[in-house]
């Protein structure tokens, strides 16, 4: 891409973000509250376009793990990980994932040394114009059934390809377990799909994974997320603040983000331990098993 090209990308980029902050305080998005929050935002709104567009540039020439890293060194410290040996170099790999936000799906990324990285997002403007970074996403509608169910074969062609599908089991955020009660009893929403992965994708590997740390407490708890009542408003907002202070004071609020992986279960490995079949309860109490060694890990090295 050359400079000129570049340069435009960043500008609808940019342009893109004023948006997702005008929602993600709750107002409506017209023209006149853009304008307002382009004169407010638009030198944080800029510099994360300028992000961006090289990371999307990376992801082409390199992978996404890679580009993944790269940007994580722009808001975190070296991530904690614990388990990366338990993921399959090869093979059709459903990666299960709680949801904390943030940059939660870079650090997955980021520790997948394999190429075919897929995940499914809800519909972000600003991911959809990122040209390379948009062939590794599903994008799947809030409320267009017919959409989530072409998704939802998409994903399994994907996986019968022999590639990684990152997912986030619950469909919407969840508690950072470093910061937020409730992680654990998220799990329970997790959705009811593994029945259908399992029986249209042969050889199928599920691998549970664990991220926290990826919202700082400052941000966790700042007065600004009590202009939202939902906690998972609240949560958003927290992760806007805590990007904008980032982007403006660069290096000067670094993270630490954790991840644990578990191992990788076969089909009939996990109807062994389902109850009833139920592989979804499987799948769960492998995930909170996993939650729970992954905070106590936590806990001991801080």
């Amino acid at each position: 891409m050359c400079g000129g090209e570049m340069e435009s990308q960043m500008i609808e980029l940019s342009e893109s973000l004023i948006d997702e902050l005008v929602g993600a305080v709750g107002l409506t998005k017209n023209k006149i509250n853009h304008t307002i929050f382009w004169l407010l935002f638009r030198r944080i709104t800029n510099r994360l376009a300028a992000l961006g567009a090289p990371f999307d540039q990376l992801a082409g020439e390199k992978g996404l793990p890679e580009a993944s890293a790269w940007c994580l060194t722009h808001f975190c410290n070296p991530i904690k990980t614990r388990g990366g040996e338990n993921i399959p170099e090869k093979g059709p790999l459903l990666l299960v994932s709680n949801h904390p936000g943030a940059y939660d799906g870079l650090v997955l990324f980021s520790q997948l040394k394999r190429r075919d990285v897929c995940w499914i997002s809800s519909e972000i403007h600003f991911l959809n114009m990122l040209k390379n970074t948009r062939e590794h996403i599903l994008f799947a509608s809030r409320s267009d059934a017919s959409n989530r169910m072409l998704v939802m074969r998409n994903a399994i062609r994907h996986l019968r390809s022999g590639g990684v599908l990152v997912y986030f089991a619950s469909g919407h955020r969840d508690p950072d377990p470093a910061v937020y009660d409730g992680a654990e009893s998220a799990m329970d929403e997790w959705l009811d799909v593994f029945d259908t992965f399992i029986k249209y994708v042969p050889g199928l590997k599920i691998l549970p994974a664990v991220v926290s740390g990826v919202v700082s407490p400052y941000w966790a708890h700042h007065p600004i997320t009590w202009l939202r009542r939902k906690q998972i408003d609240k949560h958003r907002l927290a992760e806007f603040g805590q990007v904008i202070t980032q982007l403006m004071r660069p290096g000067r609020l670094m993270i630490s983000p954790a991840v644990s992986f578990g191992l990788p279960v076969s089909e009939s490995e996990l109807r062994q331990e389902a109850v009833d079949m139920n592989l979804r309860a499987a799948v769960i109490e492998r995930g909170k098993s996993l939650l729970k060694d992954h905070c106590a890990n936590v806990a001991e090295s801080n």
